[in-house]
């Protein structure tokens, strides 16, 4: 694989669209010593779009592990990773909602017994 084409994979597999000065850099980086393209990328003003979108999705995801048992609705995650990523990016009252949310949830509660002890309601 070429300089070009190892760096151009690089920003593809992440669906990151760099400014064409960093991907020049990253590929004369590459050039000049090869390990040290990976090391740009990653230091790269793209991997804070990278770590915000992963993380996000990766956060919403775990919510279904911890408290649904995996179970999970594609409905319900699309909900949820629209509210952190859209509706309240950078305010962690987001976290803290889908948290209180799944905790209230009649599925979470109906993990430990028939009896449903908190609602939605507590959540405000």
């Amino acid at each position: 694989m070429t300089a070009d084409q190892f760096v151009n994979k690089l920003f593809d597999t992440a669906q990151l669209i760099p400014y064409t000065t960093e991907r020049q850099q990253a590929i004369q980086a590459l050039i000049s010593i090869r390990r040290r393209a990976p090391r740009y990328f990653a230091t790269s003003s793209n991997l804070m779009i990278l770590k915000q979108r992963e993380y996000n999705s990766a956060f919403v995801l775990m919510q279904y592990f911890g408290y649904c048992g995996g179970i999970r609705t594609q409905g319900g995650y699309d909900f949820w990773l629209n509210i952190l990523n859209n509706v309240l990016p950078n305010d962690p009252s987001g976290y803290r909602s889908m948290v209180c949310a799944f905790i209230t949830s009649a599925e979470y509660q109906d993990r430990f017994g028939s009896t449903h002890t908190h609602s939605n309601a507590d959540c405000h």
